[in-house]
């Protein structure tokens, strides 16, 4: 299922695993179906602005294009004049993802526990990369396709093409793995790096 990015889609939403109360309310839980798509168009004439996070890669719940944001703050948006953005509806698994964090599928290549890739990984197990921190057992959208950030090693140069052949959740040059390309970075590394993912 794929749809367009609406103001009822907040990608930067965060949700935990659903848990129930003493009074046997249920909270929690996925607010999308695993695996679920959404589109986030592009804007003509500047960048559209989807969410702050904060220094520390948390997405900022009451940000969003009106948002005042304070020293530390960056935008996660989608720039203008680079395409749609497609986005991925996960449960993250063990260890959590970081802001900027290449996710692997599960061995089952479900959407259901994706987590940091552990070294070189072929770019048909990836999900996507995360634009923000989303803890272990918790339900968020990353990144697969469109202009973002992510960890790449200190092979990445501007322009070259990237893959996942870096160490636990990053990428890397390409010509040096061997992998396919999954990725063009748009600056150099080490670090968060501006980069369009084709995943």
């Amino acid at each position: 299922m794929s749809t367009k990015l609406s103001s009822a889609t907040a990608l930067h939403e965060v949700r935990a695993a659903s848990t129930t109360s003493e009074v046997g309310v249920s909270k929690g839980g996925p607010n999308e179906v695993l695996g679920a798509t959404c589109i986030a168009n592009a804007e003509s004439g500047s960048d559209r602005i989807l969410y702050y996070v904060d220094g520390a890669g948390n997405a900022i719940a009451e940000s969003g294009p009106l948002y005042r944001p304070v020293a530390g703050d960056v935008a996660v948006t989608v720039p203008e004049s680079t395409g749609d953005q497609t986005w991925v509806y996960v449960k993250v698994g063990v260890g959590g993802l970081a802001r900027g964090a290449a996710a692997e599928l599960t061995a089952t290549a479900t959407h259901d526990g994706v987590v940091a890739t552990t070294g070189p990984t072929a770019a048909s197990k990836l999900a996507g990369v995360a634009q923000h921190n989303i803890a272990a057992d918790n339900f968020g959208w990353i990144l697969v396709k469109g202009v973002g950030v992510a960890g790449c090693d200190a092979s990445v140069a501007a322009g070259e093409e990237l893959d996942c052949g870096g160490a636990a959740g990053e990428l890397s040059d390409a010509t040096a793995g061997g992998l396919k390309g999954v990725a063009l970075a748009l600056a150099a590394g080490p670090g968060l790096v501006a980069v369009k993912l084709d995943i």
